[in-house]
């Protein structure tokens, strides 16, 4: 046994040695399965069958119960016993499995090891899926008289970690971070620093870096959560990048993780599973599945399609409201799932095919579809600009890791056309500190764009359903998606307040969606400068107008904005037709982002 030291020696899941037998150590690792609360034997007190006599107090450890060696009463050393119950001090017990932080793996399976947590410990609120620093001693238990005994460790202190990105302290990155702090939008740097090695496709990078950042968590003062957490999906041809994405914001986020739908992973292995496996003498133990793990961080899902419905389906919940709630056997549990899914998938026939909106030509669980903030249909590129560009930045990008790999000199402007403007150390500390923003809106305006895109994209799209295309469904629920995408664009600033640039950088992303996935959303809500310097929305459609005449002539002698009146009052100010209005209105009506309430009265 190692000397002992005030300090416990911090060690790797599974580095235990024999030297530690019976040290304090201090390990890292995430929590991957526990059973339930149970009595445990802490001091017993034993009768004598022969005479009855209670015999001392004896302590117990964690394996078998240990009896006494002789009677103390008629000096027997073959006396049989009985526990006594009242006499006998007990405990609170449970069983943990640590196991290696997936980030923290390099290669091979994760090591694991089990913990005993007694007393208030076991009491604490652990669940599978967290991480957790432990303080606790090394005890082996004995393995049905074998010579090598089982890695058991008793908690002396645990400490549940926050799931938020820590910021690093690297003083040599300081001024790239003032810069970027300094800058009026560093966006469109940061997201190429991304994913350098991808040549085009800004918007995905905007996309990515929007998601890693996150849009702020807002609770109202009635209890009513809004997560900022966001998910993004594509569903495209092969060889357009998407596991690149995929494996981009696995390695940039604090706690990433990857599932894949051609792995066969069920849906117990994204969510969490309570079972009866033998993990302990507990009837029921909660395993988590990859979801948990990564809450805090990415899970990134390649292969979705090749997922069946029921594992797509276990998905909704953790996406919708951060956690997954499992029960059996009158057991459950809730587990913490704050996790940003990003999702690769393929198109039903590998390739996209035809006209075909590219969305029709999936077949992913629909609801699902609907719990991404963004998903994009990336094709195979077939103009001959797009190629020679894409093969030129693939050899550019070989040539460089080789002459790096190779200590050659690598020609400065060659360097500057493949790596980031951004350091990847550089980068993640700025986005620590985005996370720390909790923006609020400007002024009305920045609303009213929001509403506006809203307005018209639900109008334009249902408009072209009612002709017979497919169309995504634009909801409530897809306003909010814009709020979290203004939200991220603004904490990506570092700016307190979300603009008009961050409206303007949400709504093009979602109409970029609708367009990738082959649907026509209408024309793009654009952000201009009016007389007085003021950025305002300007749209080609008289929805925005409409809108305002609503409002403005609502309050009448009877509620609700005339017809007839709102038809003139749009003529008047946004230079259309009566009939360009009014059959404006009817796809509102249709949409049912305008309501009309009798006698031709309007509501919005």
């Amino acid at each position: 046994m190692a000397a002992e030291s005030d300090t416990p020696r911090e060690i790797a899941v599974g580095d235990e040695i024999a030297d530690d037998v019976m040290d304090v150590v201090q390990l890292r690792g995430q929590v991957t399965k526990r059973s339930s609360v149970r009595p445990k034997v802490e001091k017993a007190v034993w009768r004598c069958l022969r005479c009855g006599v209670p015999q001392p107090p004896i302590s117990q450890g964690l394996g078998r119960l240990v009896e006494p060696a002789q009677s103390i009463c008629c000096e027997r050393k073959t006396a049989n016993y009985r526990l006594d119950r009242d006499e006998s001090e007990w405990v609170d017990w449970m069983k943990v499995r640590l196991q290696e932080p997936p980030d923290d793996l390099s290669t091979g399976a994760a090591e694991s090891t089990d913990l005993y947590l007694l007393e208030d410990l076991a009491r604490m609120d652990i669940e599978s899926g967290q991480r957790v620093t432990v303080t606790a001693t090394y005890k082996p238990m004995p393995d049905k008289g074998r010579t090598v005994w089982r890695k058991a460790f008793e908690v002396l202190d645990i400490e549940v970690e926050d799931d938020s990105m820590t910021t690093p302290e690297d003083d040599a990155h300081e001024e790239a971070l003032s810069q970027l702090r300094s800058m009026d939008d560093p966006i469109p740097m940061l997201a190429e620093a991304c994913v350098p090695h991808h040549q085009g496709d800004d918007h995905l990078k905007e996309a990515l870096l929007l998601q890693l950042v996150g849009g702020a968590d807002v609770e109202g003062e009635a209890g009513k959560t809004y997560r900022g957490t966001m998910h993004v999906a594509l569903i495209g041809d092969p060889g357009t990048g998407k596991s690149n994405f995929g494996e981009a914001i696995r390695r940039l986020s604090p706690r990433g993780a990857k599932a894949s739908g051609n792995d066969g992973i069920s849906a117990a292995g994204l969510t969490a599973a309570i079972t009866q496996d033998g993990f302990s003498d507990a009837e029921y133990t909660i395993t988590a599945g990859a979801v948990p793990k990564a809450s805090g961080g990415v899970l990134f899902v390649d292969e979705l399609d090749s997922a069946g419905t029921s594992e797509q389906h276990a998905l909704l919940e953790a996406m919708e409201d951060g956690k997954i709630t499992v029960e059996k056997g009158g057991q459950n549990a809730t587990l913490k799932a704050d996790t940003a899914i990003w999702a690769a998938a393929n198109p039903d026939d590998g390739h996209f095919h035809g006209d075909d909106p590219a969305i029709a030509q999936s077949s992913m669980y629909s609801p699902l579809l609907t719990r991404f903030d963004l998903i994009f249909c990336p094709r195979e590129r077939t103009d001959e600009e797009s190629i020679e560009a894409v093969g030129a930045h693939v050899l550019d990008s070989w040539d460089v890791a080789a002459r790096q790999d190779a200590d050659v000199e690598v020609d400065d402007d060659l360097l500057e056309d493949v790596e980031a403007d951004v350091a990847e150390a550089t980068l993640r500390q700025y986005v620590a500190e985005a996370q720390s923003y909790t923006p609020t809106f400007a002024n009305d305006e920045v609303k009213r764009a929001l509403r506006v895109w809203y307005v018209d994209t639900k109008t334009s799209l249902i408009s072209r359903e009612r002709e017979g295309e497919r169309a995504l469904p634009v909801t409530p629920r897809s306003l909010h998606d814009i709020v979290r995408l203004a939200s991220a664009s603004a904490r990506a600033r570092h700016s307190d307040t979300i603009e008009m640039r961050d409206a303007a950088r949400a709504t093009r992303l979602k109409t970029q969606m609708f367009r990738s996935c082959g649907l026509d959303p209408g024309e793009d809500v654009v952000v201009e400068t009016d007389e007085n310097g003021e950025a305002v929305i300007s749209t080609a459609t008289p929805t925005a107008a409409i809108l305002e005449a609503v409002e403005e002539l609502k309050f009448g002698a009877e509620y609700g904005a005339p017809r007839e009146e709102v038809v003139a009052k749009v003529v008047e100010d946004a230079d259309v037709s009566a009939d360009e209005a009014d059959s404006t209105i009817e796809d509102m009506l249709a949409a049912e982002t305008l309501d009309e309430i009798g006698d031709g009265r309007l509501t919005a």
